[in-house]
């Protein structure tokens, strides 16, 4: 299988999250490959979010080691949604985050079934589709009952560095009330929209953003009106707060209910709210994924953490260590997505190394 065809195969369903639709064809696609190798199969759906479980034992749900990603992308222009090939580099929406990782578990599954390797390790992959809004729908459900001794799962670190913890996240919506009326006559309005510098300026107080190892705080969302002649009743914005160990979720809406006491907002959680989680580097089977990577790339991986958070934090409770590192590539969430097709060869080999460590004789 070429990785590169097949990672243009699986774009080609255009997942976006809000799309279960295509979500659920790119699985169904995956399913009846997995099948045809032999794999015993299970799709679901988690409030509408398809899912997909494989594995080459005789539990579902209980392997030795899992492979895990998800399949959903975040909205993309028309141009992002088409593969583009420069030199190395492949651009598209997916070929990062993280469709490669499907098309790497797609291809181990064809060469170690062609190998007769296949039969012999306990082998789970685990695909979700709502990783982009918060993964409670897809890992986080699955994994109140699902056990693996260790994960692999490629949506963070880099080619040179393995992620050993990254921050929690706390997303909040802050509401502004006002009074609404006519466009035309504002002396009888009290317009939510201009307090919404106010709160700005107090929450960049909070959170000066000048640390990326320190707790950050990015505004994501504004809304406020729905008709061109009407001053409208409230305004929203959104807050996408990263934090260290330790902050504390409780601790965080302290301070931000603090800083805006005196304005009469309301402050309520959004969609994602999660832990920081770490993984232990110097597990067994994490050091033996480390030797494996130097041999094949002569790179010794260093340790990072990672500013954003993944579905890495349902796993890593569960005393289940994740091993997070990925191809070379870039672009994350924006219009120039990439990944370095012949770090991506190297992954692949990296991974086959590693799997095949788990061969009973």
């Amino acid at each position: 299988m070429n990785l590169e065809e097949e990672l243009k195969r699986l774009i080609g369903f255009k997942p976006i999250t809000s799309d279960t639709g295509a979500c659920s064809e790119l699985l169904k696609y995956a399913r009846k490959y997995y099948e045809n190798k032999g794999l015993k199969t299970e799709c679901g759906e988690i409030t509408k979010h398809p899912y997909l479980l494989a594995t080459t034992g005789s539990e579902l749900r209980k392997t030795d080691l899992l492979l895990q990603a998800h399949i959903d992308v975040v909205p993309a222009s028309g141009a992002m949604l088409k593969v583009v090939k420069k030199g190395d580099k492949i651009f598209g929406r997916g070929t990062y985050d993280m469709l490669f990782a499907a098309a790497c578990f797609n291809r181990l599954v064809s060469e170690l079934s062609e190998s007769g390797d296949l039969k012999s390790i306990n082998l789970g992959i685990m695909l979700t589709s709502d990783e982009e809004i918060g993964g409670q729908n897809g890992v986080g459900a699955l994994f109140e009952n699902y056990d693996c001794n260790i994960c692999v799962l490629p949506d963070a670190g880099t080619d040179k560095e393995i992620c050993i913890e990254a921050k929690g996240v706390l997303q909040l919506r802050i509401t502004i009330p006002g009074v609404a009326g006519h466009g035309a006559r504002p002396w009888q309005t009290d317009s939510p929209i201009l307090k919404l510098p106010e709160v700005i300026k107090r929450i960049s107080g909070v959170f000066p953003n000048t640390d990326q190892e320190a707790t950050t705080c990015s505004f994501t969302q504004v809304h406020g009106g729905e008709a061109n002649n009407q001053v409208p009743s409230e305004a929203s914005v959104i807050l996408d707060i990263r934090f260290e160990p330790a902050d504390k979720v409780d601790a965080l809406k302290t301070k931000v209910a603090d800083s805006l006491k005196d304005l009469g907002v309301s402050i309520e959680e959004a969609d994602v709210v999660g832990d920081s989680y770490a993984t232990d580097i110097n597990h067994e089977s994490v050091k033996r994924f480390i030797e494996i990577h130097k041999d094949v790339t002569g790179v010794a991986l260093g340790t990072m953490r990672a500013p954003g958070s993944s579905d890495a934090r349902f796993i890593t409770p569960k005393g289940i260590p994740v091993i997070m590192t990925r191809p070379d590539g870039g672009g994350l969430h924006g219009d120039d997505e990439w990944l370095s097709l012949s770090s991506l060869e190297e992954y692949y080999q990296i991974l086959k190394q590693y799997v095949l460590t788990f061969k009973k004789v």
